[in-house]
Formats: structure tokens, sequence, C-alpha cells
């Protein structure tokens, strides 16, 4: 109700009360003085209490009405809206005393997720459960899609960081009850114009486009179609590898993370007496990392540490810049018509300077890494340095090292969890058992075309997977294949016939 309403009926209200309760008044003591046999003059006013205790009363009700429309106004105005957008995108409105008021629905996804639900006057907390729940049940949000934006407005800047924490904070627990893990970017809400421009052109929420707005100005070069048409974790993946990109710049709820004290423990006890250099919370889709670097000694660790689990997803071991490595044969300028060769893939034999053999490498991995297998061993330099480069693979693990060729020590070790392992465990699992061998991968691809001629095979690693490759012939046709080296089932295989 408008206040112009209110005071036109309060005004009324004064009018409809005072006659009433006067001619009441009178009639009575009218009556009174009928009875008495008394005359009273029509004009003369006789009743001052009652016309005051009538006026009274319309104060009284005058003042109720107030107080009542007040309180009306009050719980039934529009204090807070909250925007809650994965790919269903729904806005929450509230009043003062954070009860709903009405939930709209932004989208198809959003008619799907509101259902026959009325959330009206209920608390806000009791809707954002409601809402997030039917999201997990009808698989909007999962282990792969689990980003979810929050935007507020408040009239109140108090209430709108508090009602940013709140509405996070009941958002993760009732995904922890779900066993489900998600990113949950915050943000507040501005009535900018470009915004509502925005969100109008491309049909999508008020939050959803603040979003995108803020990382249009981070990276002009965006597309802002495309990003409009994307879920809230399309999104976040697309930029995630952004160079420009810095989601750090939007709040996430920290919540459901280990924490950085755990994080850094973690580390730590990975390399004793190591000193923690530096550590922070990183986005890195589809997962949320701590990501720091530890020193000891002459080492340099840098690592990344998964936020919610606390498992150790990329490790890197390199001698530190400043570390002075023995001193080499001097050797002379070289002359106009001669080269200085920086790097090279020549063997040691050609390198005087090498005092250790391809050999001993291959010994020194295998000792450190006994189910290893090695994919590349390449013989080069690093700063003036002659070092063995080496690219290995245990299960889904994948190691860059690097080993001086002068006195075998480790220079560099680097070891970095694929993508998506996780989708590849059951492969590294049957790895116990160990690989096939070359034999028995010629074997199956003869089973399957008993003349063909295998014209090239190599052991290779592919996302979390060590596998043979080649190709095969017989007769106009060729075979393009691939087989799992643990399991020796075929993962690809393409005939074509030999133009």
């Amino acid at each position: 109700m408008k206040k112009r309403e209110i005071e036109q009926r309060i005004r009324s209200a004064v009018n409809d009360i005072t006659p009433d309760v006067y001619e009441k008044a009178a009639s009575a003591d009218l009556h009174r003085a009928a009875q008495s046999g008394q005359v009273l003059h029509k004009n003369r006013k006789r009743f001052p209490g009652r016309i005051l205790a009538g006026g009274l009363a319309a104060a009284l009700l005058l003042l109720a009405l107030f107080a009542g429309g007040s309180r009306f106004i009050r719980s039934n105005t529009e204090v807070s809206r909250i925007g809650i957008d994965v790919n269903p995108s729904l806005e929450i409105t509230c009043n003062r005393q954070d009860k709903v008021l009405d939930v709209i629905a932004l989208n198809d996804d959003a008619d799907v997720i509101l259902e026959d639900m009325d959330l009206k006057k209920v608390d806000l907390n009791v809707a954002v459960n409601a809402l997030i729940g039917s999201m997990v049940k009808h698989g909007y949000i999962n282990e792969i899609n689990n980003s979810i934006l929050i935007s507020v407005h408040s009239s109140d800047r108090e209430k709108e960081s508090a009602l940013q924490a709140t509405v996070s904070d009941d958002v993760n627990q009732i995904l922890a009850q779900s066993a489900l893990n998600a990113t949950v970017i915050n943000q507040d809400l501005s009535d900018d114009d470009y915004i509502l421009d925005f969100a109008q052109t491309y049909q999508i929420s008020e939050g959803k486009a603040a979003f995108i707005c803020r990382l249009l100005k981070q990276d002009p070069g965006l597309d802002a179609a495309a990003l409009a048409s994307m879920s809230i974790g399309e999104i976040t993946a697309s930029v995630s590898r952004n160079a420009n990109i810095n989601m750090n710049t939007f709040a996430t709820d920290a919540s459901a993370y280990i924490g950085i004290d755990a994080a850094s423990e973690i580390a730590l006890a990975r390399v004793p007496g190591a000193s923690l250099k530096e550590i922070e919370l990183e986005y890195e889709y589809p997962v949320t990392v701590y990501e720091g670097e530890l020193i000891r000694d002459n080492m340099e660790y840098e690592f990344k540490i998964d936020a919610y689990t606390g498992e150790i997803v990329k490790w890197e071991e390199e001698v530190s810049d400043h570390h002075q490595y023995p001193a080499e044969t001097p050797q002379t300028a070289p002359t106009a018509s001669e080269s200085a060769p920086v790097e090279t893939s020549a063997p040691p034999e050609t390198q005087g300077s090498a005092q250790v053999t391809e050999e001993n490498v291959r010994a020194l991995v295998m000792e450190k890494l006994p189910d290893a297998v090695i994919k590349n061993l390449s013989y080069d330099y690093e700063d003036g340095r002659p070092v063995y480069e080496i690219e290995a693979y245990v299960g889904y693990v994948e190691y860059d090292i690097e080993i001086d060729a002068n006195t075998g020590s480790i220079v560099k070790w680097k070891e970095e969890t694929e993508d998506d392992a996780a989708v590849h465990q059951s492969n590294a699992a049957a790895g116990s058992a160990g690989i096939i061998s070359d034999a028995d991968a010629r074997a199956l691809v003869s089973s399957r075309v008993p003349e063909a001629l295998i014209t090239e095979l190599k052991l290779d690693h592919d996302d979390g997977v060590q596998l043979y490759e080649g190709e095969a012939k017989q007769g106009v046709y060729e075979y393009e294949f691939e087989i799992d080296a643990y399991t020796g089932e075929f993962l690809k295989w393409e005939e074509k016939i030999d133009d």
C-alpha cells in the first residue's frame, strides 16, 4: 500500500469516526433530558468531555491504522534480492526480516526447479535449501557442473555482506548432505543500467549479466554472446586458462576447503625442514587449489593441493636459480668461422663433458620410479650445462625430469596428475599386474587381421592411459589402432582403403 493511499484512508477514518461519536452522545443526552423534563438548546455545546473522548478514540484508531499500515509496508517491501545461477537462474526477493516475498524463474530450467513449490512467506534459508536441493535432484549440480553464482543486492550494505555469507553457508550445507563439493562465487549487485541492458539483450539474469560484464572488463576480447549461452560452470571453465582473467576478484566461499594451514602442513610434510615461501588459493577449473612454493637448501618446490580433498595434484622440484654449479672448463669465445651450439640432441658420446651415460640415467629413473614408462629421453644443454631431459609416466602421473649429465644429480623433478586421471583409475589399478608386452600387442592385432603387416607400434601415454598405438596393412587396407597397455582392450580401431 502506498503512502498516499494510507493518508487518504486515515482522513476518511477521522471524518467517519467523529460524527458518529457526536451523534451517539447527543442522542443519549436528549433521551435522558426527555425523561427528566429538561429542555436542551440544540446549538449549545453541552458535551465537551464526550466529544473529547470521541476525538481521542479517533486519534487512537488513526494511530493504530497508521502503525498497522506501517507494519504492512515493512513486511511487504522488498529490501533484498538474491540471484542464484547455475544454469537454472532464479531470483528471490525478501523483506527486512528475510522472509521470502517471491521467487521468480528466469529461464526454462528454473521452471523445472520450482515445480509446484510455493515459497512465499517462508524463511530465506528454507527457500535456498529447497531450491538447491531441487537443483541437485534434477542433476543441474553434480561433481562436474559444480559452480554456483550467488548475487546479492540490498539497500543495507551490512545486510548485503551478511546475506552473502548466510546464503553461501546454506548452499554448502545442503551440498554436504549430498556429498557434493562446489565452488560458490559471490558478488554484489548494483543497479547499473548497462548490466540491466546486457541482461535484457541476452535474456539472462541480472546476476549472470553482472558476472559476464566483470569478466569482459578483464578481457574485452571475450565473446559476450557465447558466454551468455553457457552455464556458470561452462563460463568458469572457458576462462580458467585465460591469462587475463583473475577469478580471485570474485569472492569465493571457502567454508568447504581444508584451509591454508592444513594445505601448508601437507606440503611441508613432504619436504621435512623446508620453509614455506608462499601459498594462495587459486581457482583452476574444475577444482580450486592451494598453490604455493617451498624452499630447502638449494631446491625449490612448487605445488598445487586440491582445496577440498587435500590431494597433491601437482609437485615440481627444481634447483634454485642462485645455486652454484661445478665450474666447467673455460672456453674461449667462438671465432667468426665457428659456431658454439647452445642446444643439441647429439648423444653423450659426442659431448666430451658428459660423465653420465644414458644407461645410467635410465637406471636412476627406474630406481626412483620402478613402474615408470620412459616416453622420451634426450640430451640437451640448459644454461650452458649438459643435462638429460626425461619424460616418464607412472599410471596417470606424468614426470618431467632433468639430470645433470656431469654429476648425475637431479636438477628438476616435476610431477603432475593428469586432469582426467580419475576417469582412468581402473586402468591404474590394473597396472599392478604390469603392462602387456610388445609381442602381446602384436598378437592382439594379428588376432583381428591375421595376415596384417604391422608397420608401426610404440608404447605411448595419452590422457592418463598407457597404450600401444600403431599402424598395420593388409592388402589394400590400412589400420590405425590403440590398445590399453594394461588390459589389452582396443581403445581405437580405424580401417580405410589405401589411396
